[in-house]
C-alpha cells in the first residue's frame, strides 16, 4: 500500500500537455492537498489515468478539461483514506515534481536552479555523457516518487540551469519530449511558454549568467515576442 495517489498523464505532443497545465496550475493546491503524484509519459494516446494508494486504476479519461479533473478530485475526496494525507512538502519542488529529499535542497532555492523541466531520455542520456550528470539523478528522484525507474517515455523533471538554459537547449537538440514545465521568479511562477523562450525569460528577469558542460545557447536568438502566462505560489 502506497501512501500517495499517482495521476498517469499521457500525452501525444506539448500542446496537449500544455492543456493538463494550465488545469494543474489553475488548481496547484487541490492536486497537493489530494498527495497525488504526477507521472508525465509520452505516447501514442492522449490518456489520464488515476491509480490509488492500493495500485489500482480508479478512473481514466481522454478529456483534458477542467470538469475531469474536478471529477477526479470528486472521486478522491470519497475515499476511505482521503483523511489519511500528509500534506508536508516544499511546494516548489512538488509542483515540479520532485521529492523532499536532500539531493534536491538547492533546487528554486539558489540563483540558478529556477527551470521545472521535463527530461526525455535522450536529454538525461546526453547530459550525463556530457558533464552534466543531471539524468541519472532525476531517475533516482523519478523512483523515489514513483517506487519504478523511468522508461523511454517517461519524462523526469529537474531543476535546471535558467542561467545557462539547460532545459531549452536539450528541448531544442532533442525530440524526446524534454520541455519547460515552469520557470520560478522569486516565487512567480511562469508557464505555458515555449521552451526556446528560455533566454527571454534571462534576459527580462536579469538572471544570473553562466556556462554548463555540454550546453551552448550563445548563438540562440532573442528576437523573439514570447508570450507566457503566470502565477504567485
Amino acid at each position: 500500500m502506497k501512501d500517495y495517489r499517482i495521476l498517469i498523464v499521457e500525452f501525444t505532443n506539448l500542446n496537449i500537455l500544455q492543456k493538463f497545465y494550465n488545469i494543474e496550475f489553475s488548481l496547484h493546491q487541490k492536486f497537493i492537498n489530494r498527495n497525488i503524484r504526477i507521472n508525465y509519459k509520452k505516447s501514442s494516446i492522449n490518456q489520464i489515468t488515476l491509480i490509488g494508494f492500493d495500485g489500482n486504476i480508479k478512473y481514466y479519461t481522454n478529456k483534458f478539461t477542467i470538469t475531469e479533473i474536478n471529477r477526479i478530485f470528486q472521486l478522491i475526496d470519497k475515499m476511505p483514506m482521503r483523511l489519511s494525507n500528509n500534506y508536508i512538502y516544499n511546494k516548489y519542488n512538488m509542483l515540479c515534481g520532485l521529492p523532499n529529499e536532500q539531493q534536491v535542497n538547492h533546487c528554486f532555492n539558489d540563483a540558478t536552479h529556477q527551470t521545472c523541466c521535463l527530461l526525455g531520455y535522450k536529454a538525461r542520456k546526453y547530459s550525463d555523457d556530457s558533464g552534466n550528470p543531471i539524468g541519472k539523478v532525476s531517475e533516482d528522484m523519478f523512483k523515489q516518487q514513483f517506487d519504478r525507474l523511468p522508461d523511454n517515455n517517461d519524462l523526469t523533471p529537474w531543476c535546471t540551469c535558467i542561467g545557462s538554459q539547460v532545459c531549452s537547449y536539450y528541448a531544442d537538440k532533442f525530440n524526446d519530449g524534454t520541455h519547460i514545465k515552469f520557470i520560478n521568479n522569486n516565487g512567480t511562477i511562469i508557464y505555458n511558454l515555449l521552451s526556446e523562450c528560455e533566454k527571454n525569460i534571462v534576459e527580462k528577469y536579469n538572471f544570473f549568467k553562466h556556462m554548463t558542460p555540454g550546453v551552448n545557447n550563445n548563438n540562440k536568438d532573442i528576437s523573439r515576442n514570447c508570450q507566457y502566462s503566470s502565477f504567485n505560489l
